[in-house]
C-alpha cells in the first residue's frame, strides 16, 4: 500500500480488461487523530481513459489505524491514472480535512509487457544513512525492442524525485529481466519508491513499494 500522510492507500484490482468494473479503494487512517464525517471519492485523471460513475461513498468515521474498503464502478478504455479523495474532520467537531492521493496507474487491457514485481530489499528495521536495493522484474509478454523503467522516490513531506532510468533493450516473448536503482534512506518516516514501465507508446504498467523508517 502507498502512503500520503495520513492515510495509506490502495486499489484493487491494478489490471482491468476495456469495460465495465468494480474498484474497490482501501484507506487506512495512519494519523494522530480520527476522522469522522467522511465522503471518498474516486476520480478520473483523463476521462477518455477511464468514466468513475456514481457519488461520493460516506462513512461516519476512519479511527487511527483501521482500515475501510470502498467500493466504486468505473467503466475503462484505455491504461490511465486516478486518484482517491476525502472530505472529512478530525475528530467530532473538529477542522474540515482535505485530502487527495497521487495519481495512481491502472492498466487497461492487454500491453506488450509487464512489472511482475516490485521491491524495496530491505531488513525489518531501516537505519538512517543506510543505501536500500531496488528491484523490478519485468515480463516480456511480445518480443520487444526498447523498454524503460524509471524509478522515483517520495518521502513525507518531500517531493518525488528521480532516483534511475533503465533502459532494457531486445526482449523477447516470455522473457524476465530484472531492473535495480539504489535508495538512501536520509530522514525518518515514510518512504515510496515508484516504478513506471515505458514502451515507445507511453506508460504501460506501475508498481510500488512503501517502508517505514523509525
Amino acid at each position: 500500500m502507498e502512503v500520503k500522510y495520513p492515510i495509506e492507500y490502495e486499489v484493487e484490482p491494478e489490471r482491468l480488461e476495456e469495460g465495465n468494473h468494480w474498484l474497490t479503494v482501501k484507506l487506512r487512517n495512519v494519523g494522530d487523530e480520527d476522522l469522522k464525517l467522511v465522503k471518498a471519492q474516486l476520480n478520473s485523471l483523463y476521462s477518455s481513459n477511464f468514466i468513475v460513475d456514481g457519488l461520493p461513498k460516506s462513512f461516519m468515521e476512519l479511527k487511527r489505524n483501521e482500515t475501510e474498503e470502498v467500493p466504486f464502478e468505473v467503466t475503462a478504455f484505455k491504461t490511465g491514472d486516478i486518484s482517491v479523495s476525502l472530505v472529512a474532520h478530525r475528530g467530532m467537531g473538529g477542522p474540515p480535512f482535505y485530502w487527495e492521493s497521487s495519481p495512481i496507474p491502472v492498466v487497461v487491457g492487454r500491453e506488450k509487457a509487464e512489472l511482475k514485481s516490485m521491491f524495496i530489499l530491505t531488513h525489518p528495521h531501516v537505519k538512517l544513512g543506510e543505501t536500500l536495493e531496488v528491484e523490478a522484474m519485468v515480463h516480456s509478454v511480445e518480443d520487444d525492442e526498447g523498454l524503460t523503467v524509471e524509478f522515483w522516490i517520495q518521502t513525507l513531506g518531500g517531493p518525488t524525485v528521480a532516483l534511475k532510468k533503465v533502459e532494457l533493450k531486445g526482449l523477447s516473448a516470455g522473457e524476465d529481466e530484472q531492473a535495480f536503482a539504489s535508495l538512501k534512506v536520509e530522514r525518518k518516516g515514510y518512504h515510496t519508491v515508484h516504478a513506471y514501465l515505458y514502451d515507445e507508446t507511453g506508460r504501460i504498467d506501475y508498481k510500488s513499494d512503501t517502508i517505514l523508517v523509525k
